[in-house]
């Protein structure tokens, strides 16, 4: 059933991560470098080619900003909510011809920049629509679906929720580099419920299943640090955690140094 295929990859990590890496090393390029994910946020010119700017976009991102400097925050979500649904993959310019973006990072930038009641005005409009969306993704189990909510609405309340779960589902299909995004990307959203060292242990899961084997050790050490730093209160199980995502990463080593490769589960440690 669908509903059964909510529980996290972590959640199920004592039972599936040997299998996880059985898997991993024994597709085809695993450990080999792989090209990554385009960020929607970088600049579009491609070898110093400049697109061709929408001016209704940016004609509607302008009055969001207009709005916004009168603090008309009604009318500025109102209109960002416009471009999201209507011009999102569309290109703009903000600095006249220097620099492309899509229509939908412009927006999105807009609306973490402003304050608290500005949020709250945006999520008064997008909340409701975007609770039903996720309700309906969860059922269907449709990840095209979390994708387009993931991707749209990172700064509606359950934006994080969505891409957290997006992440986790990704994984289950060995999809390591655009979880890996979406992980990094849920690290920098101010409103996420998980707490800190959930995100990273996620994400070092995804580094060794990409092959990536140092960014995981990095993460790892991110995790190890958060122990001293008092932010979040940390499972009772934490030492075995970390001793079995450690040993997890140094199989994952092992097993792309082995001329053979790896046919058990025996290495992992959790059971």
């Amino acid at each position: 059933m669908p509903g059964l295929r909510s529980h996290s990859f972590i959640e199920r990590i004592g039972a599936a991560a040997g299998v996880l890496l059985v898997l991993a090393v024994s597709r085809p390029g695993y450990g080999q470098p792989q090209m990554p994910e385009d960020s929607p946020a970088r600049p579009l010119q491609i070898q110093g080619l400049s697109p061709q700017s929408d001016a209704d976009a940016e004609r509607w991102l302008a009055r969001a900003a207009k709005a916004a400097e009168e603090k008309d925050w009604k009318l500025a979500a109102d209109t960002l909510s416009r471009v999201i649904e209507e011009y999102a993959d569309k290109t703009v310019s903000p600095d006249e011809g220097n620099h492309y973006y899509s229509a939908l990072t412009c927006a999105q930038r807009q609306i973490k920049s402003w304050p608290k009641e500005g949020i709250e005005a945006y999520r008064l409009l997008s909340d409701p629509i975007i609770a039903t969306q996720l309700a309906l993704a969860k059922e269907k189990h449709d990840v095209d679906a979390l994708r387009t909510i993931s991707r749209r609405y990172p700064m509606a309340s359950q934006g994080p929720e969505a891409i957290e779960l997006l992440a986790t589902w990704l994984l289950d299909r060995h999809e390591a580099n655009e979880a890996i995004d979406l992980l990094n990307h849920l690290l920098e959203l101010p409103h996420g419920k998980s707490p800190k060292w959930r995100i990273l242990q996620t994400l070092a899961i995804a580094q060794v299943d990409s092959g990536n084997t140092l960014a995981a050790e990095q993460t790892l050490q991110s995790l190890i640090d958060q122990q001293g730093q008092g932010a979040d209160v940390l499972p009772d199980d934490w030492a075995h955690r970390m001793e079995s995502i450690q040993r997890f990463v140094e199989a994952s080593k092992g097993a792309r140094n082995s001329s053979s490769s790896l046919r058990t589960v025996s290495n992992w440690p959790m059971q």
